[in-house]
């Protein structure tokens, strides 16, 4: 992971998955149908614990995937 550069995006909207989307790793923060279908779609994480304490366990497990502590 050294020198690599990893772009992490929150998003709990509609209007946000284009962010998600252009991230390396998207997580989606939400509990809609439609937004976690095409979470799936576009290989968009999602969290289903709302913010503020969704960011956190949504960010811990980014970092995590990329074993960074």
């Amino acid at each position: 992971l050294e020198g690599e550069l990893i772009s992490i995006s929150l998003g709990d909207n509609e209007n946000d998955l284009e962010m998600l989307r252009a991230s390396k790793y998207g997580i989606y923060l939400g509990s809609d149908r439609k937004m976690i279908d095409e979470c799936a779609r576009n290989n968009i994480s999602v969290e289903d614990t709302a913010a503020p304490e969704g960011w956190g366990i949504a960010l811990k497990k980014a970092l995590e995937h990329y074993s960074v502590d």
